[in-house]
């Protein structure tokens, strides 16, 4: 079974031996990288301590960091923050070679030299792990395969270097270019420890490939859509989400027994039944009211809120346990008072604050398009999110429009769950008079009718 994940192993080591020509200037030495990957979610995250010295003749204030572009193609989420707060990163598009790509840390102030710096990164990432085998019974384990390095790539020299992998169980194998199983000497519960490595040349890659077992769901959502109406005239704003589901952990070999499922699905013994999606847990932000839970058939009552003093969770079940390879489509809805998201700022000025996402735990998207529909009238629209992604307006009908909302159209890819904290910032105006326009519209027509009809009763309409 390991021979294709051998396989892949030696060729990492074929493609990783070369270190690559480097425009990075060498005027940091790193005293100290520690990194921390976590394996026990559906995506990958990734912790790097960075404790460096400027060895150079002058101060520095950027610090690079590179990926290979495989890595790079799959990044969901990149920062970096030292003892004070936040540190601002950014992609360097020029220091790309052939190999890598290249981020910079801008540090807080400039590095001395011979003055030490200490900081971390955090990353995440979509689709680095995968199931192997792809198919199995559904009475067997669910095994995925984690493919990196022992070493962490950087373009300084590094005097210490350590390695540190978290998985849900302890059966984690290192998979040697011999075709042996090894479990980590220094395992512990559901911790693999590599290193420490000591004076590492920069751009080392050591390829490491490992097999574990996780027993959890692997939930990826590949499209995402939401709508999101603000009604100042309802005083409130409501959200309609539509998810396509999948499960992306080791798919079903052959048929489905209900049987089996629950004859095994307690988790006392682990496999593709404990690893189905069974049910999801949705954040909602309080107070919420209106809720509502369907999918491509109808409504759903398999759900129910759980509201505490840290806010209101929507648990959802599935029709049908989702396996690995199964996709589920559904969507959720609730409502919320307007003044929870959108406030004045001016005259006639309003700002709305909406949640980039509000899905389950543990998820990863590939595409998350978000229509934010404004009351008709909305004038002087601006629209801006901390990733920097823009918003194209469009016109949508509603019941008793007469010129349209305007809808903002933005559109994001690779996101995780870390992205709940992120907000999407709307600002208008909207002033009395138009929010006056419809209903004296209205009236009017309504009067007109009155009019029409009785002035008509007045006529005699016999021949």
């Amino acid at each position: 079974m390991l021979s294709f994940v051998a396989g892949f192993a030696v060729l990492s080591a074929v493609l990783g031996a070369s270190s690559p020509e480097s425009a990075v200037p060498d005027v940091f030495r790193n005293i100290e990288l520690q990194q921390v990957i976590d394996l026990t979610a559906a995506y990958t995250r990734e912790s790097l301590k960075v404790v460096a010295m400027n060895i150079g003749e002058e101060p520095v204030r950027e610090y690079f960091l590179p990926l290979t572009y495989e890595d790079a193609s799959k990044l969901a989420a990149l920062e970096a923050e030292d003892d004070v707060g936040s540190l601002r990163i950014n992609e360097v598009d020029s220091l790309h070679d052939g190999s890598n790509a290249y981020f910079s840390v801008n540090l807080r102030q400039p590095v001395a030299p011979g003055e030490e710096i200490e900081f971390t990164v955090g990353r995440a990432f979509i689709a680095k792990t995968q199931p192997y085998p792809r198919k199995a019974e559904q009475s067997e384990q669910q095994l995925l395969v984690y493919n990196g390095s022992r070493t962490i790539l950087s373009p300084y020299k590094s005097q210490k270097q350590t390695l540190t992998i978290k998985t849900v169980t302890q059966n984690i194998y290192d998979v040697e270019k011999d075709n042996r199983q090894t479990a980590k000497s220094q395992q512990l519960g559901g911790l693999a420890t590599f290193g420490p490595f000591n004076n590492v040349k920069p751009f080392t890659r050591t390829p490491l490939t490992l097999q574990y077992e996780n027993p959890l769901p692997q939930v990826h959502f590949p499209r995402l859509d939401r709508k999101i109406w603000i009604s100042h005239w309802g005083d409130a704003i409501s959200f309609d989400e539509s998810y396509d589901l999948q499960n992306v952990g080791t798919e079903l070999k052959g048929s489905f027994s209900r049987l089996d499922y629950m004859r095994t699905s307690d988790g006392r013994a682990f496999s593709l039944n404990t690893a189905a999606v069974r049910q999801l847990m949705l954040s909602v932000p309080s107070p919420a009211r209106d809720m509502y839970y369907v999918d491509l058939v109808g409504n759903v009552s398999t759900s129910r809120v759980q509201t505490s003093a840290e806010g209101t969770r929507l648990e959802i079940h599935p029709r049908y346990p989702v396996v690995g390879g199964w996709h589920y489509n559904f969507t959720v809805g609730w409502t919320n008072p307007l003044g929870q998201f959108v406030h004045k700022v001016g005259p006639n000025r309003y700002t709305a604050a909406i949640p980039l996402l509000t899905g389950p735990e543990d998820a990863s998207y590939d595409e998350v398009s978000t229509k934010i529909i404004l009351p008709e009238g909305a004038t002087n629209i601006d629209f801006a999110d901390v990733y920097g992604n823009s918003a194209e307006v469009s016109t949508v009908y509603s019941y008793l429009d007469f010129q349209g909302r305007p809808a903002l159209d933005v559109v994001h890819r690779k996101l995780v769950t870390d992205h709940r904290a992120g907000l999407l910032l709307v600002s208008y105006d909207y002033s009395l008079l138009a929010a006056l326009r419809k209903p004296l519209i209205l009236a009017t027509a309504v009067f007109c009718v009155f009019v029409t009809a009785f002035y008509g009763s007045q006529i005699n309409w016999s021949l």
